[in-house]
C-alpha cells in the first residue's frame, strides 16, 4: 500500500507537468493510479545497512532489562518511590527527633537559637537527586538551608568540576563552549556536622530548632522530606519553604 501510495504520489507529479492548464478529470486520476500499480511491482526499498546492529542492539537492550541486576535497581526504585510518596502506616522511616541535653558549647548554642537545615551529601549520592536538591532549595531563596560535604569531590583537582555540574541550571551546558547559569545556594566542607550529628549515611537532611532537631535520610524529593519533618516540628518557616518549592514546579 505504501508503495502504490508513494508511486502515485510521484507520477501525479510528473503528470501535473506534462498535463495542459485544464484541471485534472477522473480518467487522469485513474491512469495515474494505474501507472503507479504497475510501478510498485517492480519498486524495491533499499537495503538497511544498520539491520544486524540494530537488532543486536535490541537484544543488549532487552538482556540488561530483564537481567537480575537491572530488576533489582527498578525495585529499588520502586520502594524509594513508594516510601516518599506512600509511607508506611507504622511510620518505620519517620524523622528521628535529637534533643540535646548536654551542656551546648557557644558553637551550638549559635546553631540551635535559630532555624536551620542542613543537606548531607557526598559526590556518592546520583548527580540528578543532588541537582534536584539544589534546584528545590535555591527556589526558595532561603539562607537557612546549608548544604554539607565531608570532603571535597575528587580532591583538589575534582573539586571545581563536581561544585560547577551539580549548580548547573540546565545540566547540558557545557561552560567551555558558553556562559552556564547557575544556582546560588550554600556549600560547605565541614567533617566536623557530619561527626556531630552522627551522619553516617547520605543523602541525609537535619533541621534544628532551638533546643531540638529532626534527622531524617533517603533520597526523597526536599519538600517531601520537609513535609514529613514538619508533621511534628510545626514550623511556620518550613511551611513557607515547602509553599516556594511547590510553586516552582
Amino acid at each position: 500500500m505504501l508503495r502504490q501510495l508513494g508511486g502515485a504520489i510521484f507520477l501525479l507529479i510528473f503528470t501535473w507537468e506534462s498535463l495542459t492548464a485544464r484541471e485534472l478529470t477522473r480518467e487522469d486520476i485513474q491512469g495515474v493510479l494505474q501507472k503507479a500499480g504497475e510501478q510498485a511491482e517492480t519498486f524495491t526499498l533499499p537495503e538497511n545497512d544498520y539491520k544486524e546492529e540494530g537488532k543486536r542492539a535490541a537484544r543488549q537492550s532487552a538482556e540488561l532489562y530483564h537481567s537480575q541486576a537491572f530488576q533489582q535497581k527498578i525495585e529499588e526504585e520502586q520502594k524509594r518511590i513508594q516510601k516518599c510518596f506512600i509511607p508506611a502506616p507504622d511510620e518505620t522511616d519517620a524523622p528521628m527527633i535529637m534533643e540535646n541535653k548536654k551542656e551546648k558549647t557557644q558553637e551550638q548554642s549559635e546553631e540551635m537559637g535559630q532555624e536551620e537545615i542542613y543537606v548531607f551529601l557526598s559526590s556518592s549520592v546520583p548527580l540528578a537527586t543532588v541537582q534536584n536538591w539544589i534546584k528545590l532549595a535555591a527556589q526558595t531563596g532561603s539562607s537557612n538551608i546549608s548544604f554539607v560535604m565531608r570532603g571535597i569531590p575528587g580532591g583538589l583537582k575534582g573539586r571545581n568540576s563536581w561544585l560547577r555540574d551539580v549548580v548547573k541550571k540546565e545540566p547540558q551546558c557545557h561552560s567551555g563552549k558558553t556562559s552556564c547559569d547557575h544556582y546560588k545556594v550554600k556549600i560547605a566542607i565541614k567533617p566536623s556536622l557530619f561527626r556531630k550529628y552522627s551522619v553516617t549515611e547520605v543523602p541525609t537532611l537535619l533541621y534544628l530548632q532551638r533546643d531540638k532537631g529532626w534527622i531524617m535520610a533517603g533520597g526523597c524529593p526536599l519538600n517531601i522530606m520537609l513535609e514529613r519533618i514538619n508533621r511534628e516540628a510545626e514550623s511556620p518557616l518550613l511551611i513557607t519553604l515547602i509553599k516556594k518549592m511547590r510553586n516552582g514546579w
